[in-house]
């Protein structure tokens, strides 16, 4: 892999989960209703108050607004979208590249090449990823 070029910087569509706490009761419907989506299981209230009442102050809405919710939202993941320019600085063993999004003490964001995003372990990056070497740049 040594001495390939290094993709110029683009635009990715990173997707990021909203926090079901974050999510409105309105948007937190939907979220259930999506993930059920296909199982033939129902959304119960109870489904409901398990996602919400780990939130300050318990379950915001009531029962009947609750089914009321199911019949009118449509089913939707929770997710937000945001562009980012990306700027690739690790490569994997299969040749996918990666940029650095935040390190902390004992993790590692990253995003893929292909918009994906997750995290690694120091020990796991150091392990598994290897830097790019810029041949894009001039040498001078």
């Amino acid at each position: 892999m040594e001495g390939q070029p290094v993709t110029p910087p683009r635009l990715l569509r990173i997707r990021t989960r909203l926090p079901s706490a974050s999510l409105s009761p309105e948007a937190l419907v939907a979220r259930l209703l999506w993930a059920r989506k296909g199982t033939g299981r129902p959304v119960t209230w109870e489904d409901y108050r398990r996602a919400r009442e780990s939130r300050e102050g318990g379950v915001d809405i009531t029962q009947d607004t609750f089914r009321r919710l199911l019949g009118t939202v449509a089913p939707d993941p929770g997710f937000s979208w945001r562009d980012h320019l990306f700027r690739p600085g690790v490569r994997d063993s299969q040749g996918r590249e990666y940029e650095v999004l935040a390190t902390s003490p004992d993790r590692i964001d990253l995003v893929r090449e292909d918009g994906v995003t997750g995290y690694s372990s120091r020990k796991e990056f150091l392990e598994h990823f290897e830097p790019l070497l810029r041949t894009d740049e001039p040498s001078g």
